[in-house]
């Protein structure tokens, strides 16, 4: 424990921030006297605001970034993002845990509607691709007084982009990585008159990966995936109207072992997904201070899954008659949003209301007893009050109707001190809930690596959350620097996991307790061609899955540290950028064959990935480098000191598919 407070105290985070060159100079050339990275978030907010102004706590990944990172999907973005943990599943996809909360806890949103097609609590964020993305917006912490249900644990909020010309303006970025994965995509967008319009679209293609050679059964699958996005915009002086409709196809193969004796055999499923999702989104300018926000959404998931008998001599393949064996779930979504705000009711008073609805109907030979749905009312109140120049006040309070289960109200309250010009402080509260999803109490979900079932006996879980945060910035003439601590505690009632209910079946069910706690501590310098951050902190998590006795430790610790750092050769004008990543062991429990608990752990790892990126021309611009460099494959379980070793314990997780190296070339056409 005093090693990982030791590593609390000497490490940092930060928020992330924008491109050094532009924040530091004008188009002009002209240095600019501030650098400090305020960046504007819209998640929560009743308008607008920059990261430093915001109560809630927000961190940011901007554009610049995710170019800089060369991240083609959700998944290979976050996981060199603190505080963060991912885990993959060869079928499922990656599922994610924000502050020590799993990935049903956390709202995954894009332009605000919610991303459907869990399965078993993930959604695979590796099937949300960057190409059309401005910006991420991560809220630690529940928004559930905001947005409701499965924002128990934090939201994160995908920004599209939009045209942000008056004219034609287009682009390609074309990427190969030498383990095999090619990817290309399009856009291109006009404006004419009050009417923006912009299309994009591409393909990513990974051919599987194993750390043996010559095997069928990959441990990393197959994957090919297709999108497509089309926005367009109307916009006035006081309106702003948007269509966003978005098409995703993904396609897995999972070969099977050859079959013995002679191995001309094997038996294959094939998995396809699609996504689409038509939005309508609306802004209406309704007085000088207030205006009215409309968000309408359907959203269709469907995910097909069937077995061929493959001949391997001859190429032929048969899908197989097992009626097990051939599946295809669909979930289909319904989300309105409406909110009212006014930003100046008085000189210290801003306040917004809204009203929520969301409708979620599920079908498939997966789910049990045929087709099942989930519907949710709710309307939701907050202000914002300024006694004082230096005190923000936001208390929030939402009131929800579920179908299913009795909702309770759902209060939070934010506070912002501004101690002095270069000092702020933080403090929260919120309750949350969040009732069962269809997956959760319906969905059984079989096959040769899986035996899940849900339980129709849930109970919807309710948390507490605290946090706390400073931030104390300093700028100089010539550079910046900012440190910012936080902490956090989450209390979960009635927390949903997986739980072995026999030989090798598990089962959904609700555990009395489950807390996280923990902290990190952030340090961001830099200077118009060098930045450096540093991210460190440390979380703990408790629940009562087993009746551990008093000489096993309650709370588990794992810590995580990581650092990027940015620098600009100008005689050259090349960027170099380097981003590393240390994840620290995660201790947890298992039950032996006499029921006596074991204390184990899986294994640290670290990631970095290094790259160069220059403009060749001013339309053309080239990006080289290396990613997990450090040959990251897996991540192995081992038992604590003077455990005995047995089966349970000698396994491995899928981390990532090792050291590669890439190349990426964009095209920008204005």
């Amino acid at each position: 424990m005093r090693k990982y407070l030791l590593l609390l105290l000497f490490t940092s985070v930060t928020k992330s921030f924008g491109a050094i060159t532009n924040e530091a100079y004008g188009d002009s050339g002209d240095t600019v006297r501030t650098y400090r990275s305020d960046e504007v978030v819209v998640t929560g907010q009743y308008s607008s605001v920059n990261t430093r102004e915001s109560v809630h706590p927000i961190r940011l990944i901007t554009e610049y970034q995710l170019t800089q990172r060369a991240s083609s999907n959700l998944r290979e973005l976050l996981i060199t993002e603190s505080g963060i943990r991912l885990e993959q599943d060869n079928m499922l996809g990656t599922e994610m845990r924000l502050n020590g909360i799993a990935g049903a806890n956390v709202k995954i949103m894009i332009d605000e509607v919610p991303v459907i097609g869990r399965m078993n609590g993930f959604i695979d964020i590796s099937q949300i691709n960057l190409a059309n993305v401005e910006r991420i917006e991560i809220v630690d912490g529940p928004m559930s007084g905001v947005y409701g249900s499965d924002a128990l644990g934090g939201v994160i909020n995908i920004i599209t982009k939009e045209p942000k010309t008056n004219n034609f303006a287009g682009g390609a970025n074309v990427y190969y990585e030498s383990i095999g994965i090619f990817n290309a995509d399009a856009s291109a967008q006009l404006a004419t008159g009050k009417f923006k319009f912009l299309l994009s679209g591409g393909r990513n293609y990974f051919p599987g990966f194993d750390t043996e050679d010559n095997v069928r059964d990959k441990e990393w699958n197959l994957k090919e995936q297709y999108f497509a996005d089309l926005n367009a915009g109307f916009h006035t002086n006081r309106l702003k109207l948007r269509y966003s409709g978005r098409l995703a196809t993904e396609y897995i193969l999972n070969r099977g072992e050859a079959r013995a004796p002679y191995y001309e055999t094997a038996f294959d499923d094939k998995y396809h997904t699609t996504r689409i999702t038509n939005t309508l989104s609306g802004d209406w300018q309704t007085g000088k201070t207030s205006s009215m926000n409309f968000i309408g959404a359907v959203s269709w998931y469907e995910r097909r899954k069937n077995t061929y008998f493959t001949n391997l001599l001859s190429g032929s393949e048969v899908m197989t008659k097992t009626a097990s064996d051939q599946d295809t779930t669909n979930f289909n979504s319904y989300n309105i949003r409406l909110t009212y705000s006014d930003n100046e009711l008085t000189d210290f008073l801003k306040y917004q209301a809204g009203f929520d609805f969301s409708s979620e109907t599920g079908s498939g030979d997966k789910i049990r007893t045929g087709d099942q749905s989930i519907t949710d009312y709710a309307i939701f109140a907050g202000a914002e009050y300024m006694p004082s120049g230096y005190l923000k006040i936001l208390p929030t309070i939402r009131f929800q109707y579920n179908n299913r289960y009795d909702a309770p109200i759902t209060p939070s309250v934010n506070f912002r001190l501004q101690a002095s010009e270069n000092l702020f402080f933080r403090f929260g509260y919120a309750k949350g809930f969040r009732a069962p999803n269809i997956k959760e109490l319906y969905l059984d979900f079989v096959n040769s690596n899986h035996n899940i079932h849900g339980n129709e006996d849930l109970d919807a879980e309710k948390s507490d959350n605290f946090n706390i945060s400073a931030n104390y910035s300093h700028e100089l003439e010539n550079a910046y620097f900012e440190i910012e601590p936080k902490f956090f505690y989450n209390k979960i009632a009635n927390m949903i996991t997986l739980a072995e209910s026999a030989s090798n079946e598990y089962r959904n069910i609700n555990l009395g307790k489950y807390e996280t706690i923990g902290g990190n501590l952030g340090i961001k310098f830099f200077t118009p061609t060098f930045s450096l951050t540093l991210n460190g902190g440390i979380t703990g998590t408790l629940s009562e899955a087993y009746d551990i006795s008093d000489d096993i430790d309650k709370f588990n610790f794992a810590p995580d540290f990581s650092l990027s750092v940015n620098y600009l050769v100008e005689s050259l004008g090349m960027q170099i950028n380097a981003l590393y990543k240390y994840s620290g062991e995660i201790p947890s429990y298992i039950v032996n064959s006499d029921n006596s608990i074991s204390k184990y752990y899986f294994d640290d790892y670290h990631v970095l990935d290094i790259n160069l990126s220059k403009d060749i021309t001013n339309y053309l611009s080239l990006q080289i480098g290396g990613k997990n460099l450090l040959d990251v494959t897996g991540c192995a379980r081992k038992v604590a000191n003077d455990t005995p070793q047995t089966d349970a314990t000698q396994s491995s997780a899928a981390i990532m598919w090792g050291r590669t190296f890439f190349a990426k070339l964009t095209l920008r056409i204005d």
